[in-house]
């Protein structure tokens, strides 16, 4: 309802990961359930949407990378963004790269939730794919066409059919819970 209500998007950024890593804890079902939700929802509503995914990192992830390991989450987003032919903007491997490289650092990138430096390397990884899809001119004759969504989802259970209820109208089952964080 705050992205999909406002009118027609041509191009909808994800970004999941941390959230499904530090903030959630989630289980690898759970972050596709999650992903695939969103996709799902977005893509049937809005056909014609382009999408693409980002990985932004935390420091948990940035090493699990750096120890050629794919994070949980990322490895789980990754299943659903290719089921769903959506590009990824694999931003937490490119400062992985750079990090070896010495061209960039964790400070500099700015940390889980990046300052410039960082949203900069983000941008560039969002560009080279519009770039790479915007490489060969469309024909005269292009037209819009919908993305394929799949037959069926990658897990039954995800939250494509998810929706916002008021608490006290929610059934507290499948180990949610309902509660105001100390935060």
């Amino acid at each position: 309802d705050h992205v999909l209500a406002k009118g027609r998007i041509d191009l909808f950024f994800i970004e999941f990961a941390v959230n499904d890593d530090q903030d959630a804890r989630h289980t690898h079902k759970n972050c596709i359930r999650g992903l695939e939700g969103i996709i799902r929802q977005a893509r049937t509503l809005q056909p014609h949407m382009d999408i693409i995914c980002t990985h932004f990192v935390n420091p948990g992830m940035l090493k699990t990378l750096q120890e050629t390991r794919m994070p949980l989450p990322m490895g789980a987003h990754e299943q659903v963004l290719k089921h769903y032919d959506v590009s990824t903007n694999f931003l937490a491997r490119e400062l992985v790269d750079r990090i070896a490289a010495s061209t960039m650092d964790w400070k500099t990138f700015g940390g889980t939730h990046p300052k410039k430096a960082g949203n900069e390397m983000a941008a560039e990884g969002a560009a080279k794919i519009l770039e790479a899809a915007w490489r060969t001119p469309l024909p005269k004759d292009a037209r819009k066409q919908a993305h394929h969504i799949p037959a069926k989802p990658l897990d039954a259970g995800s939250y494509y059919n998810g929706h916002f209820l008021k608490p006290s109208l929610a059934t507290q089952d499948m180990g949610f819970s309902y509660f105001v964080p100390e935060w």
